[in-house]
């Protein structure tokens, strides 16, 4: 979903999904533009393959990575199906430096996700970890950084 937006005298469109409940004023709760992105994008990290009918090619299913030994998780083959994934499937993906680390909390995989998003017409980095639990399921946190420009 898009609106209209102003600010500093121009006019631009930001993307915002829906979410559920209601506000303070007894109206439709929408997540911001930069939660909308981080949701967007767990969707392709976290869905497999087809769970989209209309577009089967959107989702990585990456949570079979993570049962795997870390000398089998191939961090460029991962940038690469992010990379190509975010940029035909989301609008605000800047071109810029994607990157993807692993590496292991507590004797277990860690995928570190690094995304250039344009969010309210500013840049930023979306940071997403993912993991696995003490009880076997996946687990992530969600980070936003200001881009900072040499």
């Amino acid at each position: 979903m898009y609106f209209l937006c102003r600010k500093e005298r121009q006019v631009y469109l930001t993307m915002v999904d829906p979410a559920f409940g209601k506000n303070a004023f007894n109206s439709p709760k929408y997540y911001n533009e930069t939660q909308t992105a981080a949701n967007n994008i767990l969707t392709i990290l976290f869905g497999r393959p087809g769970f989209y009918p209309s577009i089967p090619d959107l989702g990585m299913d990456i949570t079979t990575l993570l049962y795997r030994h870390v000398d089998e998780i191939d961090c460029n083959v991962i940038k690469a199906k992010l990379v190509t994934q975010c940029t035909k499937f989301l609008t605000n993906i800047r071109e810029g430096s994607f990157d993807v680390q692993l590496a292991k909390y507590m004797g277990k995989p860690l995928l570190i996700f690094l995304i250039p998003i344009e969010v309210e017409k500013s840049d930023k980095r979306l940071a997403i970890g993912i993991t696995t639990g003490a009880d076997g399921k996946a687990i992530y946190q969600v980070e936003y950084h200001q881009e900072v420009l040499d």
